[in-house]
């Protein structure tokens, strides 16, 4: 009979949640300022289930000899539940920082979220999106999306350098090869194509002119030792 009455009180409990999570939505699409609202609903969610896996067991094995090994065991189960979530978002963002240079104000696109990076903390990244909203994104999500940084073109600079390649290849598929490598490096502007020239034509080699755009100096240097490498073992 008890175990009749906790199934019952835990359907309950999860359709007043079900109903608490669909009330939640609907006032977010009516009112901008209850999307912080719903940023707690999973905390609350978290805290009404442990209340009731608690009263449960209470409720259930109180009586029992193994009723205090039994609770011991669930505390220590939810304290290293808790530390863990801590921790992978810690440990994410130590990989997610290594990977990524991305300053306070750079302007990045994740996922369907694009906004300005306006601060990096231990677990999470804070991001105002265009519609002025401030979005806290755990970095272990964010290892798990495509992360496209947005460059002002103030910031970006015109940059020449030239390269040679064997005749193994045409004049028009050596072109097209190093306008794939550049458009595909993460050295160069994505906002612009490069603008290829041949200067010079000899029996064994021909040497091209390549105008770029990137950050700076040595990002142009980098593209060049990536395109250089890729002709010369092509």
């Amino acid at each position: 009979m008890k175990i009749i009455i906790v199934l019952l009180i835990g359907i309950a409990v999860f359709l007043l949640l079900k109903a608490l999570n669909a009330t939640n939505n609907y006032f977010a699409k009516q009112f901008a300022k209850w999307t912080q609202k719903i940023n707690l609903a999973p905390a609350v969610e978290f805290i009404v289930w442990l209340i009731f896996i608690f009263w449960s067991i209470d409720f259930l094995f109180k009586n029992k000899l193994y009723y205090q090994y039994l609770v011991i065991s669930i505390v220590i189960i939810v304290v290293i539940f808790l530390a863990w979530f801590v921790v992978k978002d810690f440990i994410a963002g130590i990989v997610f920082k290594v990977q990524n240079d991305l300053q306070f104000n750079s302007h990045i696109q994740l996922g369907k979220i694009t906004g300005t990076i306006k601060s990096q903390h231990l677990t999470h990244l804070k991001v105002e999106t265009s519609l002025g909203q401030v979005v806290k994104i755990p970095y272990s999500r964010l290892n798990q999306e495509v992360i496209s940084e947005i460059l002002d073109s103030s910031m970006v600079e015109e940059f020449k350098f030239q390269v040679q390649s064997g005749k193994g290849k045409s004049k028009q598929e050596i072109e097209d090869m190093i306008e794939f490598l550049v458009i595909n490096s993460p050295w160069s502007s994505s906002n612009s194509s490069p603008i290829i020239k041949l200067i010079s034509e000899k029996e064994d080699k021909f040497t091209f002119e390549v105008q770029v755009n990137t950050l700076n100096h040595k990002h142009m240097r980098q593209l060049e030792k990536s395109i250089t490498a890729q002709l010369l073992a092509d």
